[in-house]
């Protein structure tokens, strides 16, 4: 079945230099990203980085919204978090006291998702938009979680949970968010033993 969907395309280009360049910027933090955002997801996500961030590990949230015409509006709201925020598309870059760094450019989500761990797929977290598929994680070796409402893509996410390839997150509230996180990114065994799992499915998928 995955097989015939885009487990056997390869992933977006990564920038080495992007990533080389922001890598040591983030190295001592621990970062994770929230790819593609829908509206009423945005609000959950920043309220579960303000919980991560009682760790006291200055964590950095990077957060790519779907449609990167709102990314205007969810700034607004995560400073009124007290967030710092730097946008990519201003060429800013995450520096220390940035707490919330916006990818809000086309076709460099890869980049992305090779800075970040641990990685949510959002159009999972509220009803109605399906969720969106999680190869590229997968490929490029970013941890998956996810909400329950992915009907889009619910096999996928079933045969990747059932082997321990993704984490699902059954009450997609920020409390239940930041406590998944917590676990993931402070277990670098973990992540990449999930990483492990995800790329030894595609591999399976492949030959279907």
């Amino acid at each position: 079945r995955v097989g015939n969907l885009k487990s056997a395309a390869a992933p977006q280009k990564i920038d080495d230099a992007l990533v080389s360049e922001f890598l040591p910027l983030i190295n001592n933090r621990p970062v994770w990203l929230a790819a593609s955002t829908h509206i009423g997801e945005d609000e959950i996500i920043l309220k579960a980085h303000e919980i991560l961030s009682l760790t006291g590990q200055n964590p950095l949230l990077i957060l790519a919204p779907r449609h990167i015409e709102r990314t205007e509006g969810v700034i607004l709201m995560a400073q009124k978090y007290g967030f710092k925020t730097a946008r990519r598309s201003l060429k800013q870059t995450p520096s220390t006291e940035i707490n919330v760094y916006f990818w809000d450019t086309m076709g460099e989500l890869a980049n992305a998702y090779r800075l970040a761990p641990v990685s949510l797929v959002c159009g999972s977290l509220i009803r109605g938009i399906g969720g969106h598929i999680p190869i590229e994680p997968a490929q490029i070796g970013s941890a998956i979680l996810s909400g329950v409402y992915v009907h889009n893509f619910s096999y996928i996410y079933k045969d990747l949970e059932n082997i321990s390839a993704a984490a699902m997150i059954y009450d997609p509230s920020a409390q239940q968010i930041a406590m998944k996180l917590a676990d993931l990114l402070f277990d670098k065994k973990e992540i990449a033993a999930m990483n492990v799992r995800a790329q030894n499915y595609l591999k399976s998928s492949q030959t279907i």
